[in-house]
């Protein structure tokens, strides 16, 4: 996971997603300065169960392979289920839909 944690840092630091030199109010700073410590200090333990990773088909190009992370945080089966959009816009219209479409026949299903 380290790996991985270095990578998101190193893309953040690259693609400056914030203006360089932009001052952030005094509780913003705190709370993304708390965030990027957490997330640099969080180790995950090992999921002992099946897993199903929604992948979006327009991920961007540079972004690292899920896969490999994926299986290694697992000890179950890895299964994908492609859905439409990337990563920041998956979640919107009009790709939400399928999404949830997905979603519901993945928790109703016996």
């Amino acid at each position: 996971m380290r790996f991985v944690t270095g990578l998101v840092a190193g893309r953040a630091r690259r693609h400056q997603w914030r203006a360089p030199g932009a001052v952030l109010p005094p509780l913003q700073d705190r709370v993304e300065r708390a965030n990027r410590e957490a997330f640099r200090a969080y180790r995950p333990g090992a999921y002992r169960g099946d897993v199903t990773l929604l992948l979006a088909d327009g991920e961007q190009a540079g972004f690292c392979d899920p896969l490999p992370v994926w299986r290694s945080a697992i000890s179950g089966t890895l299964d994908l289920a492609h859905v439409p959009g990337g990563h920041a816009t998956v979640v919107g219209e009009p790709h939400a839909q399928v999404v949830a479409e997905r979603l519901t026949a993945l928790l109703t299903a016996t």
